[in-house]
């Protein structure tokens, strides 16, 4: 499967938009390096757990945290 592949799964999407979403609503407390860090840092944290408890880390998930995030950014500071 690539990398394109990987990416339109539903799981993605998912933590695409929660990223996305949670830095916007983390943006009046915080500073957007800020935000996009602890965002980041709890993508980790759940990949983490996931690694010890759950279904297994996925470097795919992170990735599309790290778009989420992108994504905020960008709209934050070009809009």
């Amino acid at each position: 499967m690539t990398f394109i592949e990987r990416m339109q799964q539903e799981d993605k999407t998912q933590h695409i938009i929660c990223a996305f979403l949670v830095v916007v609503l983390l943006i009046p407390a915080m500073s957007l390096a800020m935000a996009s860090a602890l965002v980041f840092a709890a993508g980790l944290v759940k990949e983490g757990w996931d690694a010890s408890m759950g279904t297994g880390f996925c470097w795919y998930d992170i990735a599309a945290n790290g778009i989420g995030v992108a994504f905020a950014a960008a709209l934050l500071i070009f809009v």
